[in-house]
This record gives structure tokens, C-alpha cells and sequence, in this order.
């Protein structure tokens, strides 16, 4: 399924960079994303997509690193897809040099860091074995559903002081966050999200 995607590309854009990639719900993004994203690895090193409301995808290390390194040209302040110019602004990620090394110093050491990590070590573990309990006597279910997606959500909130008795609301906001079906939607989520 594509989503928001555009009929036509900018007239600036010339048609031999113009693509459909829809990293959200293309064609065997459920199934293995990490199979359409090797795709990339055969497509020019920066092209137009007409999904998701129409975006530029660079897809060579090098470019993303020369990119990355002129954010008076390439700013981070607005890089959510498909744009919404409403939007707020998330901390780190949407702020540009220097600005963004002083938070990413206080996020590295107040949350990231070892001892922290190594504080929540044994609740991850024993929610991760909890998880598993009810996944075994199953014989079979949703790996996915059952696992891989309420573990590093739950390890999330431990690490943010977050209650974990609201997993499962939380876990919706995220899935529209990254999967929304339209902006609105995904606006709407990221709004929850910032304010949970």
C-alpha cells in the first residue's frame, strides 16, 4: 500500500531521478524491510520519491556524510516524512550543530550511560522471560506482536521513568508514529507522544 503518495514530482526535479520507495508500506516492508532496503544498494545515489508525500532519499554513505556535515544547507529542523509543517521539534534529532551536541551530551550521560543501563539490565530480563512465558505454552504465534515489538518499547519506558501498566497505549502511539497511514494521524501521534 502507498500512502500519501504524489502524482507528479516537482518540475525541478529531473525525471530520471523520480522513484517510488515507500519505506513505510511498501510491497515487502511487513515482510522484510531489510530486503527492500538492500534494494537501495542498486538505485542512483539520490533520487525523488513520489510516496509519502514526495521526499529526497540519499542512499550512499558518502553523500549522507557530506550532507550531514552542511546543516546550514541540509537542516535537521524540519525532516519528518511526509513533511508537516506544524510539527514539532524533537530533541536532539531536529536540531542542528552545535545546538544539538549540548543535549545529545546530557541525553548520553543522564540516560544512556552504563550504570543506567545497567540499572534496568535485570528488569529487561525478567520482563523479557515474562514475555516468553506467555509466548511458549502458545507452541506458535506472532513473534512480532508477542515479542519484538513490546520489549524495546517496555526498555524505553523503564529508561524515560515511564509506567510500564501503559505498554499497550504506548505501543500504539509508536506504531502510528513510524507506520501512520496519513499525517494528520502521524501528527496526531507524535503530539501524544511528546506529551506522555
Amino acid at each position: 500500500m502507498t500512502s500519501n503518495a504524489t502524482l507528479a514530482a516537482p518540475a525541478h526535479v529531473p525525471s530520471n531521478l523520480v522513484a517510488h520507495f515507500d519505506f513505510r508500506h511498501g510491497a515487502g516492508m511487513d515482510i522484510d524491510p531489510w530486503a527492500e532496503f538492500s534494494k537501495l544498494n542498486h538505485s542512483p545515489e539520490i533520487f525523488y520519491s513520489l510516496d509519502q508525500g514526495g521526499y529526497w532519499a540519499v542512499t550512499r554513505k558518502a553523500l549522507i556524510e557530506e550532507i550531514l556535515s552542511m546543516p546550514d544547507v541540509f537542516s535537521s529542523a524540519y525532516n519528518s516524512i511526509p513533511r508537516m509543517e506544524s510539527d514539532f521539534r524533537l530533541i536532539p534529532p531536529n536540531l542542528d550543530p552545535p545546538e544539538h551536541a549540548k543535549y545529545r551530551k546530557i541525553i548520553t550521560q543522564r540516560i544512556f550511560n552504563i550504570s543506567v543501563i545497567d540499572a534496568i539490565e535485570t528488569d529487561a530480563h525478567a520482563f523479557l522471560g515474562t514475555l516468553l512465558d506467555q509466548f511458549a505454552p502458545k507452541g506458535s504465534g506472532d513473534f512480532m506482536a508477542d515479542i519484538a515489538r513490546p520489549f524495546p518499547i517496555a526498555v524505553f519506558l523503564k529508561l524515560m521513568g515511564m509506567p510500564r501498566d501503559r505498554l499497550a497505549e504506548f505501543s500504539q502511539l509508536i506504531d502510528v508514529f513510524f507506520r501512520g497511514e496519513d499525517v494528520e494521524k502521524v501528527g496526531a501521534a507524535r503530539m501524544a507522544v511528546f506529551k506522555f
